[in-house]
């Protein structure tokens, strides 16, 4: 038996599929003929055509329809190509697995990570990490969550740790309480907004509003037309993976930044030209979680990467008094 042969359960036998044939099954599944296939993956048409047969004979089913103009999925071959990406990402994964333990490591990490949480967390919790429990290899993306679901789901990554605007309810996945924070405003010390005797959500947006996302609970008291309408124009104006960076040239600027609390007491004392602003109605919360496919069952290296983040999250709680 070939030591790259995959294994499949059908009743109380088992089909046999090559590597060689899941690949080029995933190169039909992005491709509309044989032809494309071969050339996407730089092999001939026929090697294609005979994995694909070879393939449909050994599941006892028809994949595709063959045409004149290419090739039609059937409904067997719809569910073959769902499956398909996520059993080559776990063959990658499982290589990559091996090969980091085998050179020394105590485990992988494979997550994805929302960028507030990254900015405030992820080089001293990766520098605890090693220093608490050995050598890791953390292979990370920083993305919002809309990037990381369907990775989750692809088990091209197991953990997501972000943010939500609110608690979110997905039944294919299991979120694991982090923690929650509020959402401020600020801007530079020059800005016209603080010539108002007191500032409405409806006074803020009327200046370009920046921050990670636009979360819907920040701005539900909003009801006006005019409100909505300045809203749909303002919020967000601009958008950034780490909206923070751009407070050394706000004061150019009529932009008011909206971000989760503690990522501003974080880089406050670097930026004393810039002031909180007090606005009423201001109530949107950032609620973070660490997020896994249900029923998932992960490695022990990652309950030590959950208890580091959260005892960072303490220590940079204490420092700021928050």
């Amino acid at each position: 038996m070939c030591q790259e042969d995959i294994f499949l359960r059908k009743k109380d036998d088992y089909i046999v599929l090559t590597v060689k044939e899941i690949h080029h099954l995933y190169l039909l599944s992005e491709a509309s003929s044989v032809v494309e296939a071969a050339a996407k993956g730089g092999v001939s048409a026929s090697a294609i055509s005979q994995s694909l047969s070879s393939i449909e004979s050994k599941l006892g089913a028809q994949l595709f329809i063959r045409r004149r103009g290419g090739l039609s999925p059937t409904g067997a071959g719809l569910a073959a190509i769902r499956r398909v990406s996520t059993l080559l990402n776990e063959l990658q994964a499982l290589t990559v697995d091996i090969d980091a333990l085998v050179q020394g490591a105590k485990g992988v990490l494979q997550f994805g990570i929302g960028p507030a949480v990254a900015s405030l967390f992820l080089n001293d919790t990766v520098a605890e990490l090693f220093t608490k429990y050995g050598r890791y290899v953390p292979r990370f993306e920083v993305a919002f969550w809309t990037s990381c679901e369907d990775k989750l789901i692809n088990r091209e990554i197991d953990l997501f740790i972000g943010g939500f605007a609110s608690p979110p309810k997905d039944d294919r996945f299991e979120f694991i309480p982090f923690y929650t924070d509020t959402m401020v405003a600020i801007t530079h010390k020059a800005h016209p907004i603080l010539e108002l005797p007191a500032i409405t959500l409806e006074d803020l947006i009327r200046y370009p509003v920046m921050g990670f996302n636009s979360s819907i609970e920040t701005w539900k008291s909003l009801s006006s037309t005019d409100a909505l309408e300045m809203f749909e124009r303002n919020v967000p104006a601009s958008m950034m993976p780490e909206p923070l960076q751009f407070l050394p040239v706000i004061g150019h600027t009529h932009h008011i930044v909206v971000v989760p609390e503690l990522n501003w007491r974080a880089v406050q004392e670097q930026h004393p030209d810039i002031i909180e602003l007090q606005v009423e109605r201001l109530r949107g919360t950032a609620q973070m979680y660490f997020v896994k496919l249900a029923g998932a069952e992960l490695p022990e290296c990652y309950e030590h990467l959950l208890a580091v983040f959260k005892s960072q999250l303490a220590t940079k709680r204490q420092a700021k008094a928050i």
